[in-house]
Parts: C-alpha cells; structure tokens; sequence
C-alpha cells in the first residue's frame, strides 16, 4: 500500500514541521532474517558528542512524532522502528504473535544498533516491549512501559471502539496530537494489524506468569486520567517486576508523549541516565511514585 504526502516508509524522507526545532527525522530502512523493517530516527540537529541511543516501540497509530519524542531526542539518538504489517508495510513470515516480536525486535537492535538499548514501548508498543525483555534480555538495559497494553482484567468492560469515545478515553488535550495524514482506511488497517498481532486476547496470562523473569530496571509511567488502560493493571506489573518503579504523571491520559510531551521526556531522560539512583525530581509538581 503506497499513500502520499508524506510517505512514511520511504527512506530518506525528512518530515517538516518539528515541533521541537532542534531535532530532525529520517526514515530508514533494516533487512533481518525475517524481512524488511523501516524505522524513523530523530535526533539532534547538531548533536554534542556521540548518542546513546533510544528505542521506541509505537502503539496502534504507528509512528507518531509527539513532541514527547522530540523533546527526548535533544538528548537521545531516539530510533522508532515501524512494527511489520503498519502503514503498508509487510508481515515478516514466522513473526504472527507477541512472543515472535519479542525475538524480531531483538534481531533488530542486534543489526541496527549492536548493542543493548534502553526501550520504551507505549500501550501495544509496551505489551511489545515485555516480549522483548523476555525473550530477547541480552538485548535491554532498561525497560520503560508507558500505559502498556494486554493487561485488562477479565471482569473490566469491553474498551470501545467507536472513534468518539477512544479519542476522549486515550487523550487529556487532542490539540496537541501530531498530525497525522494516513488515510483513515490506513489507519484502520494499523488497528487490523495489531489486532492480529494477539488475537482474542486482552490479559496476556503468558507475560503475567513470566514477569518475575525480567531482570531490567523498569519504569512503568501511567497517566492518571488513562480511560484505556487501568490502575489495577499497572499496579499488578508494579508487584510482579522485581526491579521496577510506577510512575502516575497527573493531567495525562493514554499517550503521555502528547499530553504531557515535555513532563515524559524529563522524566524518561532522568530514569535513562541515573538507573539505580533514579528518583522522582521534587520539581516534577505534578508526578508521584
């Protein structure tokens, strides 16, 4: 499926408009044993010294350029690869459920960055990232889960699918959303994709029984008006990863990176750099263990 302007699996393609006005972005392009993946790469305009990279798994709308990510790339060599399936781009044979993410995207870091990462993934991206700790762990430094998704206990309701109520369930401030210009058959056919990713499933049982496995430094950041993803969900994440922390950024809903753009990236960045002495900055008013 070819979409155009801008076409965001060609790479090379630079795209305008940055909110941040230091950073840029590319699309690039990776061949692993499973098949083709294209990723974006924002970083800084004029980095100072080399870059410790930052991989970012997306959710279900795919690559978004929130100012979140922005702000983080001042920083970071921040790498968002697009999952196989998204925005046209083709399924890897022998890649069909979470588990088989968890090994690809291992592949991944391994040919595209040679050494282990720090990995954020946001809802699907964040259910992703679990599979990757665990079936790919020589590959994580750190592991940053926002608002992860596959975790909805059997007794919550059904989340809803009609546009209206995921828009106000999943964002605090929609204006301050990226634009997205996929066409909104491509953007159906993302959800599609993803659904086909864990069919019929809403509480990954599989990752819950292995959490104890995961021996990365964690942070789980849960914004306090999330209507995707519940507190209880977090909260059981927080108890069964030995080595992690649950972050409530107030004011935010399912994506923090839009929301609360600069309040997630100093916070990711502070968990980035200080690992085992990470704290919650007493200047960060409006977040709490």
């Amino acid at each position: 499926m070819k979409f155009a302007p801008p076409d965001w699996t060609t790479p090379g393609n630079v795209f305008p408009g940055e909110k941040v006005a230091d950073v840029s972005w590319t699309v690039k392009r990776a061949e692993l044993s499973t098949g083709p993946v294209i990723y974006h790469v924002c970083k800084p305009i004029n980095p100072k010294g080399e870059l410790q990279p930052l991989l970012h798994l997306h959710g279900a709308g795919s690559v978004r350029h929130a100012h979140g990510l922005e702000a983080l790339a001042r920083d970071f060599e921040l790498i968002c690869p697009i999952c196989p399936g998204f925005d046209g781009t083709p399924r890897h044979g022998g890649v069909n459920v979470m588990k088989d993410l968890g090994k690809m995207w291992g592949e991944f870091i391994e040919k595209v960055i040679g050494k282990p990462v720090d990995l954020i993934g946001i809802s699907f991206g964040g259910w992703t990232a679990l599979w990757v700790a665990l079936e790919s762990p020589k590959w994580i430094d750190q592991l940053i889960l926002e608002n992860p998704a596959g975790f909805r206990f059997p007794h919550l309701p059904p989340l809803s699918n009609e546009p209206a109520i995921r828009m106000r369930e999943m964002y605090v401030y929609p204006d301050r959303l990226p634009k997205n210009d996929r066409p909104l058959d491509l953007q159906d056919a993302n959800r599609q994709v993803m659904d086909g990713y864990h069919p019929g499933v809403r509480f990954d049982q599989a990752v819950v029984d292995r959490l104890p496995e995961i021996g990365a430094l964690t942070l789980i950041a849960h914004g306090t008006k999330d209507g995707r993803v519940a507190a209880e969900s977090m909260q059981m994440l927080k108890a069964k990863i030995k080595r992690s922390h649950l972050i409530y950024v107030y004011d935010a809903g399912h994506s923090l990176e839009s929301d609360q753009g600069e309040r997630f990236a100093r916070l990711v960045t502070d968990f980035c750099r200080r690992s085992e002495a990470f704290i919650v900055h007493p200047g960060y008013t409006q977040a709490a263990e």
